[in-house]
């Protein structure tokens, strides 16, 4: 489960990375530093 801290925690690299828990909640951190929610199901 991904959690507040994880969020917030997140800084951006070179390429974009995803943060993933094991409900189907993606967090996708972009270059830019943009965090987008991704709910795949």
């Amino acid at each position: 489960m991904l959690t507040e801290l994880q969020v917030k925690a997140a800084k951006p690299k070179e390429k974009y990375y995803m943060l993933r828990d094991d409900r189907g909640l993606n967090l996708r951190v972009d270059p830019s530093g943009r965090k987008y929610c991704i709910f795949r199901y």
